[in-house]
């Protein structure tokens, strides 16, 4: 299929895209600016202003259209913000609602559109206080009457107006999604790590949640299964839990106690409205997604979670360590992009100037396990060695080099190179740990955590240009 999908460059869009393209589609990513678009996958790029309502977006070609833009809701909700994330979803579903009716009365269309997949909420069932939560939500029940519910309501109101143009319109209502690339991790993990772990409120509220591969996967049945008919769906896990038992499983998790408790007034004082989104659950039903047949491969929280925290955890220890996570497609085969890597002379092309990088010897002429490297660097202008051990080689998929002596307590980072749609997808994960423990955190996490951004920014940026489609390294 082609799939048209805003938010593209969004926590959920860019999982789901490389997924859809792992799986043989062709994507059209809609941005506000060709400048702001990162992905790490291939795609067309159509730029639109989704405030111009009128004026719709170009479907020739288009066989479904996944829409998850929207502004935000992590901001205290002043009723200018609240303006904003109504309108920001309202106004870009009318113009995508639009772009159907215009291209389905257009008698020279060939190509019609059969699929819209729209973003909602499991805010849709509102979570009032004093109102029952051990009873799970269907998507049977009535919406409730807070705000967000209220959004979630006009959102998929305005969405299903598609349905009158032939188009099959699912909404899919999620719950709080789990990755840590963004979401509720990102927030809470650093909290953990400095041991100021807690619950929120009582801790008794419900949270239906979901894992970030549940949630991709969900989008792709919703696209490729056809006989799920128009409608919502629930996207959230089949075991929702209470915001204690989540508490609880993450300290265990991390090993950090998690006995702090932050008092509802403190989070109203500190948030305003927006604090319901912590304070009031929703306990929602995965059983109609189950009954169409899809499988999670997480439906139950500790694995979940599991699964997370391993991937930003000291790989010898165990120990909650800092992460950075990046990914890239270049349209290049593995043939190519591998040797470039693997040559120890390239980093020097890949490393951002004022770090002064030069390598100053390798312990074998080609790189393989086992082999050392030493390097020399400056950090805030002050010359540093850096010595690293390949730990990890195999060839064409990956390969992972450890810090032995440097600057940093901990760094670990693994580069893996996976074939995709005729290029290449590179994913980086480092794991890091600043020394002298939490007060090396305090006084420069901060800065490192700016400056790693910028490395990375100038190596994605380099990459490119080297392989990109009408240059050669």
């Amino acid at each position: 299929m082609k799939i048209l999908i805003s938010g593209a460059n969004g926590f959920i869009g860019k999982r789901l895209g490389v997924e859809l393209v792992r799986r043989g589609h062709t994507i059209v990513a809609l941005s506000r600016s060709h400048k702001e678009m990162e992905l790490p996958f291939p795609c067309e790029t159509l730029e639109w202003d989704p405030t111009d309502v009128q004026t719709p977006v170009p479907l020739s070609g288009i066989d479904a259209i996944v829409h998850l833009a929207g502004e935000p809701i992590n901001a205290r909700w002043s009723a200018s913000q609240k303006e904003k994330i109504l309108r920001s979803r309202i106004d870009s579903t009318d113009k995508l609602v639009h772009s159907i009716e215009v291209s389905k009365k257009n008698p020279s269309s060939v190509h019609v559109l059969k699929t819209f997949v729209c973003a909602s909420a499991v805010g849709y069932y509102g979570g009032e206080p004093g109102s029952p939560q051990d009873i799970p939500k269907s998507e049977l029940d009535r919406a409730g009457s807070d705000f967000l519910s209220n959004v979630c309501v006009e959102w998929e109101s305005h969405a299903a107006r598609a349905i009158s143009s032939g188009v099959r319109t699912i909404s899919i209502r999620t719950g709080v999604v789990l990755g840590l690339d963004g979401g509720v991790l990102a927030q809470v993990l650093p909290v953990f790590r400095n041991h100021a772990g807690g619950v929120l409120g009582s801790g008794e509220q419900q949270m239906s949640w979901i894992h970030i591969e549940d949630i991709v996967a969900i989008y792709v049945f919703a696209l490729e299964n056809s006989k799920l008919e128009s409608g919502p769906i629930n996207a959230v896990a089949p075991h929702p839990v209470t915001n204690r038992q989540f508490t609880q499983t993450l300290g265990e998790l991390t090993h950090r106690a998690a006995a702090l408790r932050v008092p509802a007034f403190a989070l109203k004082i500190a948030l305003g409205e927006m604090s319901s989104i912590a304070l009031e659950g929703i306990k929602a039903s995965s059983e109609k997604i189950q009954k169409a047949g899809f499988q999670f491969h997480f439906p139950d929280l500790q694995p979940a979670l599991n699964d997370l925290i391993l991937q930003t955890s000291d790989p010898q220890t165990g120990e909650l360590v800092e992460c950075l996570q990046a990914t890239q497609w270049v349209p290049r085969p593995i043939s190519e992009i591998f040797p470039f890597f693997a040559a120890a002379e390239n980093l020097e092309k890949l490393t951002p100037p004022f770090l002064g990088f030069s390598i100053l010897k390798k312990s074998t002429p080609q790189i393989q396990k086992d082999t050392l490297i030493d390097y020399r660097i400056k950090l805030y202008g002050a010359p540093l060695r850096w010595q690293t051990l390949i730990t990890e080689w195999v060839p064409g998929k990956r390969f992972v080099d450890l810090q032995l002596k440097g600057p940093y307590a901990l760094w670990h980072h693994t580069h893996e190179f996976e074939s995709m749609a005729g290029g290449t997808l590179l994913t980086d994960l480092v794991r890091f740990k600043m020394p002298a423990g939490p007060l090396g955190e305090l006084a420069a996490g901060w800065k490192v955590h700016g400056d790693l951004k910028k490395i990375f920014s100038y190596r994605r940026k380099v990459v490119s240009e080297l392989f990109s489609q009408s240059s050669r390294p």
